[in-house]
């Protein structure tokens, strides 16, 4: 019976963990580890601007394409994204997509979410089961830049 018991609180947990928020730029998903190859050809192959720093944890990948900017390393893979352009969807938080342009109240139909005011032009968007937020800046109801740090 214990067994039976231990196996269907299992099952519970794991059911929970796959139904997480997830957070990702066209296909790429904060937290998961991409090769370089991967990356460009999920953003694109000619970055404006490219950085590779090696460190004691491995290699850092800096891509800037135009003003939008991603962080890839091999420890702790994509981690923060910065845009300003709709040329990059942001998805996974409740099969919601948004993006740089859409209007904010997009922003209040998404389930499972917090939104928080946090200075003038700025709302920060909880996500489930992410310490960090999404930051959204906005202007004329509109947003103008989509923003996220993962704390590693």
């Amino acid at each position: 019976m214990k067994t039976k018991l231990s196996l269907i609180t299992l099952l519970i947990s794991l059911c929970s963990l796959s139904q997480a928020q997830s957070i990702q730029v066209n296909k790429l998903e904060i937290g998961k580890c991409y090769s370089l190859s991967q990356i460009k050809a999920e953003l694109g192959n000619d970055p404006t601007k490219e950085a590779t720093d090696t460190n004691e944890l491995g290699a850092v990948h800096y891509l800037e394409y135009g003003e939008d900017v991603f962080h890839f390393d091999t420890g702790n893979g994509f981690t923060s994204f910065r845009l300003t352009s709709p040329r990059y969807s942001v998805s996974g938080i409740n099969s919601c997509i948004i993006k740089v342009g859409d209007n904010i109240s997009k922003l209040t139909s998404i389930p499972d979410t917090r939104l928080v005011l946090k200075k003038e032009g700025c709302y920060h968007l909880y996500l489930k089961h992410w310490d960090n937020p999404i930051e959204i800046g906005f202007s004329d109801n509109n947003i103008t830049y989509i923003g996220f740090a993962m704390s590693v």
